[in-house]
C-alpha cells in the first residue's frame, strides 16, 4: 500500500537505481512521532555524501519503507523482541544476521520482482552499537554475469552521525 512507503527522493536523469531504505526495532510509535523519517533521511544524506553518490545523485530513486516492529530499539548487541528484520548482531559487531528475505519482500511489493532484483535495500538497525554486513546475491552468477542482483545491508545507527556516516 502507497502509505507503506515514502518516496525520499525521484531520479531525474535515466531509468533510476532503486535504494530502498527500512528499519528494524522500530515500533509505530516512533513511525508516528517521525523518528524513523529522520533516520531514514540521515542515512540518505550520509550516502550521497560519499563518490560517486555524490555526482549521479541525480540517477536514483529512494524510497522510505515503513517497517513496523513490535519492539523499539537493542539493548547492547540483544534485540528487546520481535523486530520486522530479526537482526542479530554476531561475534561483537563482525556480522550481522536478518531476514533478507523480508527486505526483498518489501521492496518487491513495490517496484516488483524483476527490478527489486536489481536494487540496493539497506537495513537501519534501532541501535547504538557498532557493526555491520552487506548480502550481495548473484541470480545470474550461472549466466557468467556477476554485476547482476540486488544487494542488502544491514547496520546499527551507532550511537553518533559520525560513525553511522562510516
Amino acid at each position: 500500500a502507497n502509505d507503506q512507503y515514502v518516496l525520499l527522493q525521484g531520479a531525474t536523469k535515466g531509468n533510476g537505481i532503486n535504494i530502498f531504505l527500512m528499519g528494524d526495532a522500530y515500533s509505530d510509535r516512533q513511525i508516528a512521532s517521525g523518528r524513523y523519517e529522520k533516520d531514514m533521511r540521515k542515512a540518505m544524506e550520509i550516502l550521497f555524501s560519499e563518490e560517486p553518490y555524490t555526482t549521479f545523485r541525480d540517477h536514483f530513486n529512494v524510497y522510505m519503507i515503513k517497517c513496523v516492529s513490535k519492539c523499539e530499539g537493542y539493548g547492547g548487541y540483544k534485540k528487546w523482541g520481535d523486530t520486522a528484520f530479526n537482526c542479530t548482531v554476531k561475534s561483537n559487531g563482525i556480522s550481522i544476521d536478518g531476514d533478507t528475505g523480508n527486505a526483498k519482500a518489501y521492496a518487491e511489493s513495490i517496484v516488483g520482482e524483476e527490478a527489486a532484483d536489481e536494487s540496493v535495500m539497506i537495513v537501519i538497525m534501532n541501535s547504538n552499537v557498532y557493526a555491520g554486513v552487506c548480502y550481495i546475491s548473484t541470480p545470474y552468477f550461472n549466466q557468467g554475469n556477476y554485476g547482476n542482483g540486488p544487494s542488502i545491508a544491514f547496520f546499527p545507527l551507532c550511537g553518533n552521525d559520525e560513525v553511522f556516516a562510516q
